[in-house]
């Protein structure tokens, strides 16, 4: 009890001081509501893990995590070199977990640092888990706001509304971290290149978050990285061209693209499952894999694929479209977390498809709107090919879900969100709610 008074104290004390600092924040409205949706989603995912499925990383790592800690309170250097320490390894391994990888390895030495503060409390770690993804989402989309300020409802219901986003990013699950990361890293890179206004020690403090959310990114979900950073330093490069030399359309598409396709073949060399002559195999692996321990209902066929490069891109436009669409309404057959996404993909399409907007001029962000549909339908593909499991995808589909549903959404720009947002704040300024 004394333990869940003091985090609770701590983190309330964190969240009324960072508050009070977020008075330009344009989706300041919307900060309370964001963050108890968020933190009762970390909740959420703790509920499901220990009583519906009753297994799974979430609870295999929060106990890989706890025995990280006892090392780090036992031999601190220990801690940071684990694994290759000398200490008797088995006494730091849980269940299955015994053959661990360098990416579960650094993830849990984080819930071991939270578990610090938790005193081994699951549902404690699992809120600052959720704290500190809602921390990256709301820089993220706060950036976001403020380069198109008539888009703060399409952003609070992308990034903060949408279940399969605030479930799947929240909690003591990975996509907590390298969600929360992504929104930082787009953050900060468009808040370097298009809000110059800010001073000089929030500029380095911006640059200091890039890089080091794209090294989390890079230890935890390294795949990730070969398709954002190369995005991201294309993006800058043409920026900056442009701002100098007023390139066409036609040309800057032209030098992004180049750009982008030497950046990722440069980064097919920074891990051995990248490399030309393997990754193929990799893919094909992993997808016999898939398709050997998981139910024909809930799988995502392709088309004699049989690792070679012409299998790969004959089924690309069938990995796309499970990627953005699945799971179909007919295909949830009474399973609730796809019942729950197929609605939620209904309405996104419903946007896209069936509602009338007003004309969009996208003027000097053609750019980055190219680069944003080209690391989702990068992204989406990749994640396909590798897990072609529908369940497993409605859960990995949280690392570019709110970009693709606020472009959605940002295509129907609610017309009234002015008045909504007015209102809104009016409601609460007079304690209606």
């Amino acid at each position: 009890m004394i333990t869940a008074i003091l985090n609770i104290l701590t983190l309330g004390v964190i969240v009324f001081a960072w508050y009070r600092t977020q008075t330009q924040a344009p989706l300041r409205p919307f900060f309370f509501i964001s963050l108890v949706i968020k933190l009762s989603a970390g909740i959420a995912v703790g509920l499901v893990y220990q009583y519906y499925y009753k297994e799974g990383d979430v609870l295999y790592l929060f106990q890989q995590g706890k025995l990280l800690r006892q090392m780090l309170l036992d031999a601190p250097l220990d801690f940071w070199n684990f694994p290759h320490t000398g200490v008797r390894m088995q006494d730091y391994y849980f269940g299955e977990f015994k053959d661990l990888n360098s990416r579960v390895i650094f993830f849990s030495k984080i819930v071991a640092l939270i578990n610090l503060l938790t005193f081994n409390n699951f549902w404690l770690t699992s809120i600052w888990f959720s704290f500190i993804s809602f921390v990256g989402f709301w820089y993220g989309a706060n950036v976001l706001a403020r380069l198109f300020p008539y888009t703060k409802i399409s952003l609070f219901l992308s990034f903060f509304l949408l279940p399969s986003v605030v479930f799947w990013s929240s909690g003591l699950l990975k996509e907590s971290i390298i969600c929360g990361s992504v929104c930082i890293v787009v953050g900060s890179l468009l808040s370097i290149l298009h809000l110059p206004h800010h001073s000089f020690k929030i500029r380095i403090l911006e640059w200091l978050f890039l890089f080091f959310f794209s090294w989390i990114i890079w230890k935890i979900k390294y795949y990730y990285t070969i398709i954002l950073n190369p995005i991201c330093i294309a993006y800058f490069c043409i920026y900056q061209l442009n701002k100098r030399y007023h390139l066409s359309l036609f040309a800057q598409l032209s030098i992004f693209g180049s750009f982008f396709l030497f950046l990722a073949l440069l980064g097919t060399f920074t891990n051995p499952n990248f490399h030309l002559d393997y990754f193929l195999i990799a893919i094909k692996d992993s997808y016999d894999t898939i398709v050997e321990t998981t139910d024909a209902d809930n799988l995502i066929y392709f088309i004699d694929f049989d690792g070679s490069i012409a299998a790969l891109i004959k089924n690309i436009p069938f990995a796309l479209f499970a990627g953005l669409f699945e799971p179909l309404l007919w295909e949830a057959e009474g399973n609730l977390p796809k019942v729950i996404t197929s609605i939620e993909n209904l309405f996104l399409y419903s946007l896209l498809f069936f509602v009338r907007t007003p004309s969009l001029k996208i003027g000097k962000h053609a750019i980055l709107l190219f680069a944003c549909i080209l690391y989702i339908f990068l992204i989406t593909i990749f994640l396909t090919f590798s897990t072609p499991s529908i369940g497993s995808l409605v859960r990995y589909k949280a690392g570019f879900l709110p970009f693709w549903a606020y472009l959605i959404s940002f295509k129907v720009d609610f017309r009234r969100s002015k008045n909504l947002l007015r209102k809104y704040q009016t409601l609460r300024k007079f304690g209606t709610f």
